[in-house]
């Protein structure tokens, strides 16, 4: 309730948890979902950072989206979803070179918004299977965030 009635969380909440609750209507990995989940992240992460004195604007534009997540995930305490858990992801990534999961769902996200600069091996899609494993990473870090934030008293089996 603390961070419902600051003006300064307020929105970005409000904004976090539609964007939850709409992903979770369309929990195939489509396109949208995995947009959206991703602008709470990087909302969350915007707020939280600039709230506890943790980073400047500047500084924080200078980050890649994957660096904003990475770095918020880290403040939170949360660990990173590793890519091995993740066959049809896994396998994508050691092609290209991703180094994990927040890596992996930020390219996915840039190739779907930007797809005639992120091109990836001469495609614009990822196979329904990837979709489905980017929208599980991307749905568990963004809930994760969330309780986090919340201060949820319970021990939280992240696994």
């Amino acid at each position: 309730m603390k961070k419902w009635q600051s003006s300064i969380w307020h929105e970005t909440i409000k904004n976090s948890i539609q964007w939850y609750i709409e992903s979770l209507k369309q929990y195939n990995g489509n396109n949208t979902t995995i947009c959206s989940l991703q602008a709470a992240l990087e909302k969350i992460a915007w707020v939280y950072l600039n709230v506890n004195d943790c980073m400047i604007a500047k500084d924080f534009k200078s980050l890649t989206a994957s660096g904003q997540i990475r770095l918020l995930l880290k403040f939170l305490g949360i660990p990173k979803e590793e890519l091995d858990k993740y066959k049809y992801l896994h396998k994508l990534a050691k092609e290209l070179n991703w180094e994990d999961t927040i890596t992996a769902i930020t390219e996915i996200r840039n190739t779907i918004i930007h797809p005639h600069v992120k091109r990836i091996n001469n495609c614009r899609y990822f196979s329904p299977e990837v979709m489905q494993e980017a929208f599980s990473i991307s749905h568990s870090y963004l809930l994760k965030s969330l309780l986090k934030l919340f201060d949820y008293p319970y021990s939280i089996d992240w696994d």
